[in-house]
């Protein structure tokens, strides 16, 4: 169990037990703006329907697929070649 710690003052992120002051926002200096959830996905999660409950169980995987689509790389034939020791 993970000791208690109060959240951020600023941003109310929840923190850590030995997280820095301000890692998450820098104490105030970050602000990001409130983010809505696009009513396709809140229906998803909230409806009972067919699509919702293959959603709701499948949702590890959705998650492991689109949990890189914002990171930037270049693959070159070094890091794709399978038959070497790249990935």
């Amino acid at each position: 169990m993970l000791k208690l710690v109060p959240n951020c003052g600023y941003c109310t992120a929840k923190k850590f037990e030995y997280e820095p002051p301000g890692f998450c926002c820098r104490g105030g200096k970050v602000e990001l703006a409130p983010v809505e959830t696009p009513p396709q996905l809140k229906r998803l999660w909230d409806s009972a329907d067919s699509d919702a409950r293959h959603f709701c169980d499948n949702i590890r995987f959705f998650n492991g697929h689109f949990s890189f689509t914002s990171l930037y790389c270049c693959l070159d034939s070094m890091t794709t070649n399978v038959r070497g020791s790249g990935i």
